[in-house]
This record gives structure tokens, sequence and C-alpha cells, in this order.
């Protein structure tokens, strides 16, 4: 609800919207009629949240909710989807349906599906005979935590582009290279990434993360 004069609760924003002439204070029996109002008031407000949550694919809590929403552009959710893969599936769809081509509505696209700002985007473009190329590089931690594989990201992505352009997309990795003195002595960030392969030749400690094409 609106707070009329920023109050801790809506009885107290009611009451003070009385006349000066009429006694307003808890104890008072205006204070007390107003009471069940104030609550219907915080009951509507709670439904309306709940609705507005409920119609927004980003915060929907279930996956009957976001396919109610889903109709207006038909993606029903595949068996068995997770919500947030199917989440995920919906905010593309939808940002494919605004999407005219442009750079800023492929950046806008990319930034709403990945939930990073735009600015930790990097798009260069060049043109040759052959048409236009463009180049988007995204921060890897960006890709990780994205519920779909990397194959399909490259497939919206693309569709996000004006068709007379190739889009590449390349994962900006972190790593780089530190002396042999900083590295026995632990001087690397463990928060960075990894610095190499263990045994079974998986990435292991600290260092940085790889660079890589999103395709």
């Amino acid at each position: 609800m609106r707070n009329y004069g920023l109050h801790e609760t809506t009885e107290e924003d009611l009451a003070s919207q009385l006349p000066a002439w009429m006694p307003k204070d808890p104890e008072s029996g205006n204070y007390s009629l107003l009471s069940p109002i104030a609550e219907c008031i915080d009951a509507a407000d709670r439904d309306r949240e709940a609705i507005d949550v409920a119609l927004t694919p980003q915060e929907a809590p279930t996956v009957a909710q976001i396919e109610a929403v889903a109709g207006l552009v038909d993606v029903p959710p595949h068996k068995d989807e997770s919500l947030e893969h199917y989440r995920t599936r919906v905010i593309a769809e939808f940002q494919l349906l605004t999407s005219k081509g442009t750079v800023r509505d492929l950046l806008n696209g990319i930034s709403e599906i990945l939930e990073i700002p735009i600015n930790r985007l990097r798009y260069t473009e060049e043109h040759t005979v052959r048409g236009g190329y463009a180049q988007v590089g995204i921060p890897s931690k960006a890709i990780n935590t994205v519920p779909v594989s990397t194959s399909e990201l490259a497939q919206i992505f693309e569709e996000l582009m004006a068709t007379s352009y190739t889009l590449n997309l390349l994962i900006v990795g972190t790593y780089t290279h530190i002396s042999e003195a900083d590295y026995e002595a632990g001087l690397s960030d463990p928060e960075m990434g990894y610095d190499g392969l263990d045994a079974e030749g998986n990435p292991k400690d600290t260092g940085g993360t790889y660079a890589a094409v999103l395709d």
C-alpha cells in the first residue's frame, strides 16, 4: 500500500489521513474502526504482489505459473523439464518476440537471459564485402550459471541478431600467468579459477578460467 505518512502499519497510514479534529490515537474508536479496513488492504496488497510474481517469468515459482504466461509465446514445458531451464527458454522466447535485430536488442536479450548488466558484455563488429561480423564477449561465470546448454544459448543469441550478420560468441576467461615465486608462496586467488589439471585431467586450484567459443 502507498505509505501516506511513511508509517509502520497500514492502520497508522489510514489514521494519519483523518481530519485533525478527529481522535486518531491507537486507543481511539476511530483507530479500531480502521483496523479491519487496513487488514483488507494488506490482504489485497499481498494478493497483488503474489499475482505480479506469478505473471513474471523471471520470478514465477512454479512451472505451471510460467506455462500460463508462456502461452502468449507458445512455449510449453518439455517433459520433466526443470523450472529454471523452462524459465530460461520462456524468457528467451519473449526476447526473440520483441527483438528487431539491432545491437541494442541483441545485448539487451543476452543481458536479460544471463541476468548480467549490459556493461559486462564486450561488443565489436566489422564489415566486409561478404557482410557484417559481430562478436560478443561474455563472462565465463555468467555462462556457468545458466541452466541450458551452450549450444542452446548460442542458437538463442544468434536468433537475436540481424540476419545480415554473422555472430561470434566468445566466453571471456580470466586466466593470467603468475610468477613461480608467487605460486610457491600461495599468492594466487582461489576464487579466480584454476591453474592446471589434476591426475584425472580435471581443472584444479587457482589462476584463472580459459576463454572459449560459444557454439
